[in-house]
């Protein structure tokens, strides 16, 4: 790009908040350096793009947002596997800050209310709302 690299950052005061899906893991330095400052979705199913590799890779440098599998885990897992993954991811991806829960993509038809709810109650109990 040379000398007249320009990034968005350079020119306005916006957040950036980016949606990219799948298997991005090495383009993510990329993201950062252009000013990207969310990335949206973390799907931890695609090669990569678990919560700890992300987290030791770009630690607080980009905020992660998603990462509870709604592929398998929320369609068929139970209430108590749904809480127990979101507690595990908030401890990963949210040490020291950089995370918001969500699930990896849009919720679909299959996922049951219950698993919804499961999400939400974890996260109002291990988030760091308190």
């Amino acid at each position: 790009m040379g000398k007249f690299r320009t990034t968005v950052k350079s020119v306005t005061d916006a957040r950036i908040y980016f949606h990219s899906c799948g298997a991005i893991f090495p383009l993510i330095e990329h993201f950062i350096d252009i000013g990207v400052e969310v990335l949206n979705p973390i799907q931890p199913l695609a090669k990569g793009m678990d919560a700890e590799s992300l987290k030791k890779a770009y630690g607080n440098r980009i905020t992660f947002c998603g990462g509870i599998d709604d592929q398998k885990l929320l369609p068929n897992g139970t209430p108590e596997e749904v809480k127990a993954e979101v507690k595990r991811v908030i401890e990963i991806l949210g040490k020291s800050g950089g995370y918001i829960l969500a699930p990896s993509h849009n919720l679909q038809g299959d996922v049951p209310p219950q698993n919804i709810v499961a999400m939400f109650e974890a996260a109002l109990e291990y988030g760091k709302h308190k």
